[in-house]
């Protein structure tokens, strides 16, 4: 049975504006295209996305780099389920609450963020790009 991964919007920032840790987000990326884990990403990544990226990358450009992107990452649902745990939960950032609960909902194997720290409660093990990668 194939991993399911849940990118941190950090993973997706890093390849698409060709960050510090791009090679491992586009290594990740490709196991994705190449059907050998399951990839997810919420539709709140989505829009951060286009927010934080428009004004470098173009907001048509942004467009359709984030369509082409979820022909093979699959949308994790926000419901008021997922919002009403992560108001609960005793983490300080609330979207990444949202997040680590959005994963729970797919049953991710694990999230992939360049930001652990940010998921100290979670109960799904959480790595970053190269220790995912390593392993």
């Amino acid at each position: 049975m194939k991993q399911k991964l849940f990118l941190d919007t950090n993973i997706v920032i890093d390849f698409l504006a060709r960050r510090e840790e791009f090679q491992s987000a586009a290594n990740i990326l490709q196991l994705g295209m190449e059907n050998k884990v399951d990839l997810y990403i919420t539709g709140l990544t989505v829009a951060n996305i286009t927010y934080i990226l428009r004004s470098q990358l173009g907001k048509d450009k942004v467009k359709d780099v984030l369509y082409s992107l979820c022909s093979f990452i699959h949308i994790a649902p926000i419901t008021e389920n997922e919002t009403s745990k992560a108001f609960e939960t005793e983490n300080p950032d609330l979207e990444d609450a949202i997040q680590y609960y959005s994963a729970v909902s797919v049953s991710a194997d694990y999230i992939i963020t360049r930001d652990p720290k940010h998921f100290k409660f979670s109960a799904i093990p959480v790595v970053n790009g190269r220790e995912y990668l390593n392993k």
